[in-house]
């Protein structure tokens, strides 16, 4: 295990945690343990998360699954910098991105300051990122993963099918230059990237 980053550590953060049904008004923020790095796990300093329907699901009725760590903290996805990478290949401070993988069901998710995540679900964003503001970042994971696995992974969509929304932009843009057809993007089919 790697030392942790001295300028960023601390012993407690803020998170939202959750362990019954918890309508949008009653999620607060509570100080809990920053989570501990171990073998083949990287933690992020959270910057930007994306709010993701799922995360509705699970405040109001998933939380009491019993596949659901309870308490955890829900988030799917979210972008940030490596504060310590364990064994992996990055680099404190580096930009990343992580997502599924049972981040907020399985184990805590991203709405917390800090986020240790499998390895296997940390990306590096490229150098083209650094320019892009962290609200801007936090709102392409799981839209750009989703729209990449349609596009390499599901058969073709057929000509002329919808694929509304920002995946839908975000397969659109992913087809427009390959050989597989392109979806249409309802609202503004002719302005998708």
């Amino acid at each position: 295990m790697t030392e942790a980053n001295p300028r960023t550590f601390k012993k407690t953060m803020l998170a939202i945690r959750i362990g019954k049904v918890t309508p949008a008004r009653d999620a607060h923020l509570a100080e809990v343990p920053v989570p501990e790095t171990r073998g083949g796990w990287i933690r992020i300093k959270v910057r930007g998360i994306g709010l993701n329907r799922s995360e509705q699901v699970l405040r109001l009725g998933e939380v009491e699954r019993d596949y659901i760590a309870k308490p955890v903290i829900p988030g799917i996805e979210c972008v940030g910098e490596v504060d310590d990478p364990g064994t992996a290949d990055l680099k404190v401070g580096q930009r990343v991105c992580a997502l599924m993988g049972g981040m907020g069901r399985s184990f805590d998710g991203s709405y917390a300051e800090y986020v240790l995540v499998p390895a296997r679900h940390v990306f590096a964003l490229p150098p083209a990122a650094d320019d892009l503001p962290w609200e801007t970042l936090a709102a392409i994971p799981e839209t750009f993963f989703t729209a990449w696995g349609v596009a390499l992974r599901m058969p073709a969509p057929r000509k002329g099918r919808h694929a509304p929304g920002a995946r839908g932009h975000e397969l659109a843009r992913l087809c427009r230059d390959s050989d597989r057809p392109r979806p249409r993007v309802p609202h503004d089919c002719d302005g998708a990237p």
